[in-house]
């Protein structure tokens, strides 16, 4: 027996409002634009081929941490495989068997060992995944939060390319920051370096810069469109660091000394043993292999056999390094201390066999004395010429200096009297400064 709607009865139940409970499947479907912003949508537009959206503005808020679990997680050892003891867990994490999450955030407790922070690159099953670096996590490790990040991009396989998670990382090329707070680019390894491009469109043409790892963990700017290298910063353990002072540091220096601004500071290094054409060299060394007077030495093109040598207030031109020796010139300073009694003594101690050049005096400290004569005289003791100037006054911030006309070859360690011309010092204090000549001693063979 056969029953028929009449078309006033099926008229009457395609006008009542569908309602229904659970997952529906449709193969097609239409919404008005009511329908769309009065609810959500979890899906693929455009079916199982993806269609282009227009959104204005197109917004992307993440989920809140997880912090409630069912179960645990470990590790096998250091791994960067972590097994999932609850699947529901995982699904929290962002495991799908057809599309899942990458770049979720892992944060496990600090119970059994100290707390670590992971990012997930891929899901292996529904109770493993891999992450960026290798932990170790006891067995029964608890979970402190899992956070699904706000976007992430896959390629046609599958394969993470891009992420912004929850704390506002930026990754491009992956999925795993490297740090806190920073943009990342990685290589997956199909390209030689990771790369990141600047350019400018201004000036009538398009220009390029870019900054690469190659694969020596160099650091290279280029300019794209020349192809030059602007910047090269070889390894991490030959750095140079543009410090917040505005110092430069090199050969692996962390910090500049106190106080200092705007400075260039070098640390020491192997010398040159071939010149480069139409070049200079400079490095800092030992100066001839010593301990304690480290200097900047400067080649030219001509040979490395000899090199002008700065640093301790001295400038020397050396032969071959082998060799040692040098001729430099100098100065030595040094004040009298407090004076006292008829004769006051300053210990420049210029070695016996230098050539003394010249000689600046000043009274540091005024002088004070016994007598109504307020002048003195000054002589050095151990130069062929001993006198160096007389009738100067007490007075603080006197001055003398002198030019010494013929060679002053001392005759043993140099030191300058102080005397008054009558009468006892009762005070003051004179400062000298010696310029002079001399010749290294050259290495035993």
């Amino acid at each position: 027996m056969s029953r028929y709607l009449g078309w006033r009865k099926l008229a009457m139940l395609l006008g009542r409002a569908l309602t229904w409970t659970g997952v529906q499947t449709f193969a097609s479907l239409v919404a008005t634009t009511a329908d769309i912003n009065a609810g959500t949508f979890d899906g693929i537009v455009g079916g199982t081929t993806p269609a282009a959206v227009t959104a204005s503005p197109l917004k992307a808020k993440g989920p809140a941490a997880v912090t409630s679990f069912a179960g645990t997680v470990s590790t096998s050892g250091s791994s960067t495989t972590i097994t999932w003891s609850s699947a529901a867990d995982a699904i929290l994490a962002g495991y799908d068997a057809t599309n899942p999450t990458l770049g979720t955030t892992i944060i496990t407790g600090a119970i059994k060992q100290a707390s670590v922070t992971r990012y997930v690159v891929s899901w292996t099953n529904s109770t493993a995944c891999v992450v960026d670096t290798a932990c170790t996590l006891a067995a029964a490790t608890e979970l402190t939060s899992v956070q699904l990040p706000i976007s992430v991009s896959v390629n046609s396989a599958g394969v993470g390319i891009g992420v912004k998670n929850a704390a506002g990382n930026v990754v491009v090329g992956g999925v795993a920051p490297i740090e806190s707070g920073i943009l990342t680019v990685v290589s997956d390894g199909t390209v030689a370096n990771p790369k990141f491009n600047i350019v400018r469109t201004t000036d009538g043409g398009a220009r390029a810069w870019s900054m690469d790892v190659d694969a020596q963990s160099d650091l290279v700017i280029t300019d794209v469109t020349s192809g030059g290298t602007l910047i090269e910063f070889k390894g991490i353990s030959h750095n140079i660091q543009f410090t917040d002072a505005n110092n430069i540091l090199t050969g692996g220096l962390t910090a500049a000394g106190t106080s200092a601004a705007k400075v260039l500071a070098m640390g020491t290094g192997t010398m040159p043993t071939a010149v480069v054409a139409d070049a200079i060299q400079m490095g800092v060394a030992e100066y001839n292999s010593g301990t304690g007077d480290v200097r900047l030495n400067i080649y030219g093109e001509s040979t490395v056999a000899a090199k002008t040598a700065i640093g301790s207030g001295k400038v020397s031109i050396n032969g071959a390094v082998t060799s040692g020796g040098g001729f430099t010139r100098q100065l030595a300073e040094a004040t009298s201390g407090a004076l006292s009694g008829a004769i006051g003594s300053i210990a420049v101690n210029v070695p016996s066999g230098a050539r003394i050049l010249g000689v600046q005096l000043r009274v540091d400290t005024a002088i004070t004395s016994d007598n109504a004569t307020k002048t003195w005289a000054a002589d050095y003791v151990n130069t062929p010429t001993t006198a160096i100037t007389s009738g100067q006054v007490f007075d603080a911030n006197t001055k003398f200096n002198a030019i010494h006309p013929a060679y002053e070859i001392t005759t043993g360690t140099v030191t300058i009297t102080i005397t008054a011309a009558a009468g006892l010092f009762t005070g003051g204090v004179v400062r000298a400064i010696c310029y002079y000549e001399a010749i290294d001693t050259m290495a035993s063979l």
